[in-house]
């Protein structure tokens, strides 16, 4: 029975993480309340900021692309700065910067303030974006699909609350408190991450393992040994002696540091890795322009403009029942290796995801509203706003959680989520910031409509490839 040992010893460091579970989902989900709100709250108060600050079309677009030149820095960076202070030092950090910016927006009222807070908060939440992969591939390595769905479900219910009662709000109380008041959450969640910190850091120490395979035995007799290390430890003699010892392996078969530390293949020179890149970048063009400019888009067509407040709110209340449906999914995914006939689940949704993204912004831009009632009206942009909303949801909670079951430990995801968070938010830049040059030129948003169309439609070929069961170095997933 040369498994008893190995199954025993994994089995009680799975226990060992159920105590803190609790206290790690609770510090992600304070995390991921002000990881989008702040940024998609900017398109439901749109034409208040542009009396107040006396700013134009060119400015909100500016607005809505800030965030993705700042999320695209911040990928690039997070893992050089994370080497440097630590994961959990340089997330307390984010937060305390992401908190500075909300406060410098809201309380002081002109457009080079709020242009500075929201260029401070945007690189924040650049840099957190990135941290969440690698937190949540090294503290949950088992329950990657729950937590990162309860990431994303935060993330996305509350920039729809957000999005949903900011006018109302700010009709009361003005849009610097309907803005900023939000920031009473990201204070608690930097209380609860200071202190955490100690807890999470001595966690992921536990709980970070070395899973070795031993390539030169034969196929019978191939099983993995799981050694307890730390993230920043090297393996060293001791250890590779324990392994062999625990699975009493020959020693013409003994394992050495070259084996075991084999570089993989560079991340950027992956095909996958930019499959999964551009595949997340477009639909975050779409994201960030459709949460800039959606109730200015319905608001032409004939909506209110609480009605179009109210369409954000529907794209954004959408991703609860995209990301449960797809967590419960993905957590449904046969894990059996003998099984040869398992489905892929990460391909059906990446397939349907991306045709209701395509198939909402064709409905959004024939819309014509023309002798119909207000009822009508607002079932036809219902109809077309929760197709995007159920995509764009679909596609991102997918794209973050192939950058943790795609690689094969957490600092590879770290490098994987920072280099196609990156790409993906350079090339959604385009988006908000094209959309507000489009419509100033052409004077209608027909044009950046049907651009905005075709996109979608070439992002489903790009859901085939990144969507492909395979790991991020190409080999079978089996195989890993």
């Amino acid at each position: 029975m040369p498994n008893t040992t190995t199954k025993k010893t994994h089995q009680s460091a799975q226990s060992a993480t159920l105590p803190s579970l609790f206290f790690i989902c609770l510090a992600i989900v304070l995390l991921a309340f002000n990881m989008r709100s702040p940024i998609v709250l900017l398109g439901s108060i749109a034409p208040l900021l542009e009396q107040d600050l006396s700013i134009g079309q060119v400015q909100i677009g500016w607005l809505g692309a800030i965030p993705m030149v700042m999320f695209s820095v911040g990928a690039l960076l997070s893992a050089r700065f994370s080497r440097y202070f630590g994961l959990y030092n340089l997330l307390p950090m984010m937060i305390a910067m992401m908190i500075l910016g909300i406060v410098l927006r809201s309380v002081l009222v002109s457009w080079g303030w709020f242009f500075l807070g929201t260029l401070l908060l945007s690189l924040a939440i650049g840099f957190l974006n990135t941290l969440a992969m690698p937190a949540i591939k090294g503290l949950a390595p088992q329950r990657i699909p729950l937590v990162t769905g309860l990431y994303s479900l935060t993330m996305t219910i509350t920039a729809g609350l957000v999005a949903g009662i900011i006018v109302p709000i700010s009709e009361q109380v003005g849009w610097q408190w309907g803005a900023g008041g939000w920031v009473v959450i990201s204070v608690l969640a930097l209380f609860i991450w200071l202190k955490l910190r100690p807890m999470l850091k001595l966690h992921i120490n536990q709980t970070q393992s070395v899973t070795i395979v031993k390539a030169d035995l034969p196929q019978a007799d191939k099983q993995q040994v799981v050694e307890r290390k730390t993230a920043t430890e090297s393996i060293d003699s001791d250890s590779i002696s324990s392994a062999n010892t625990t699975n009493n392996s020959p020693n013409k078969n003994s394992l050495n540091k070259n084996s075991l530390n084999k570089q993989s293949p560079s991340i950027w020179k992956t095909s996958m890795a930019w499959y999964l890149a551009i595949f997340l970048g477009i639909q975050s063009l779409m994201y960030y322009t459709v949460a800039s400019f959606l109730p200015s888009i319905w608001a032409d067509k004939g909506l209110s403009l609480v009605e179009s407040g109210q369409m954000a709110m529907v794209f954004q209340l959408m991703s609860p029942i995209a990301i449960t449906s797809l967590t419960f999914l993905m957590n449904r995914q046969p894990k059996n290796k003998q099984n040869k006939n398992k489905k892929d689940y990460a391909r059906v949704i990446a397939m349907i995801s991306s045709m209701l993204i395509a198939l909402g912004s064709a409905g959004m831009l024939l819309a014509n509203f023309t002798g119909l009632s207000s009822t009508a009206m607002l079932a036809w942009a219902s109809l077309w706003t929760m197709c995007i909303g159920l995509g764009t949801s679909g596609v991102f909670t997918l794209s973050i959680m192939l950058m943790s079951l795609r690689t094969h430990n957490a600092v590879q995801a770290g490098e994987l989520s920072g280099m196609s968070q990156a790409v993906g938010y350079a090339i959604a830049i385009a988006g908000p910031l094209g959309m507000g040059w489009l419509l100033e030129v052409s004077g209608s948003f027909r044009l950046p409509l049907i651009i905005l169309t075709i996109l979608m439609v070439i992002n489903v070929g790009f859901a085939w490839l990144a969507s492909r069961a395979v790991m991020i170095d190409g080999k079978e997933i089996d195989g890993k």
